[in-house]
């Protein structure tokens, strides 16, 4: 099996243990990248340099010298966010070191792209964006999901095992549920936001979105700078909303 298509905590333990050769991996999710992305959409800019600086600098974190992608949501120090937008007036984006850029440079993560967005984030859609719509890599007449449509679709089409969207009204939660993914938008707080072009924003986080529960848990340390222990839920508990 490509080293690509392992779970994001197979590719972080593969590299610890000497197993995967990092540069290797980052070869291989810029390659599918190449190849996949021109169906999919997905991914809107690569900087292979800046990546491979990223790789370089990378400490031994968690997440060490593993790929993700990162939503055209924020900044990074080598290029603004757009937020799917030719332009927002009264709006002036410049690059910057992002929380979420911060948070997965500080666990070792490599980003290895911008992943496409719902323009403004103001749909559960992904089909509208400067740079195109985003498609379902299983279907791709069909949408992904929004307004995190473009790490959506770049997890569950292989191109990365991991991404980092944001969520204010469901724009992580509709596209895991679209793509069969595990997105989680955190308790409010808890997840670094810093770096948003809504400064004082009330609803919007970062958040995980993987292929499943377990590497959602280990992108989310990453994301709150604590790691999440592994335990056994002691119970289901289900809500009912009796008044809608």
């Amino acid at each position: 099996m490509n080293a690509l298509d392992l779970p994001l905590r197979e590719q972080a333990d593969g590299i610890a243990a000497g197993e995967i050769d990092p540069g290797e991996l980052l070869d291989a999710c810029l390659s599918r990248i190449e190849e996949r992305n021109p169906e999919l959409n997905a991914v809107v800019a690569t900087f292979p340099d800046e990546s491979r600086r990223m790789l370089d600098a990378a400490p031994a974190g968690p997440l060490r010298g593993v790929p993700v992608l990162i939503k055209d949501e924020w900044p990074l120090p080598w290029r603004a966010e757009t937020i799917g937008s030719a332009a927002v007036p009264g709006v002036s984006f410049e690059p910057g070191e992002s929380g979420p850029y911060r948070a997965l440079r500080d666990s070792g993560a490599v980003i290895a792209g911008v992943a496409n967005m719902h323009e403004l984030g103001s749909s559960s859609t992904g089909n509208a964006s400067v740079y195109g719509p985003t498609h379902h890599p299983w279907d791709l007449d069909r949408c992904p999901g929004g307004s995190s449509s473009g790490p959506a679709s770049g997890v569950a089409g292989g191109l990365v095992s991991g991404a980092v969207g944001a969520d204010g009204l469901g724009s992580i939660r509709y596209p895991a549920a679209y793509c069969g993914l595990t997105g989680l938008k955190p308790t409010f707080g808890r997840a670094t936001v810093d770096g948003h072009h809504i400064p004082n924003t009330d609803t919007i986080v970062s958040g995980p979105l993987c292929r499943d529960a377990a590497d959602c848990r280990l992108l989310a340390s990453a994301l709150f700078g604590e790691e999440l222990p592994v335990a056994e839920p002691s119970g289901l508990r289900i809500g009912v909303i009796r008044d809608p």
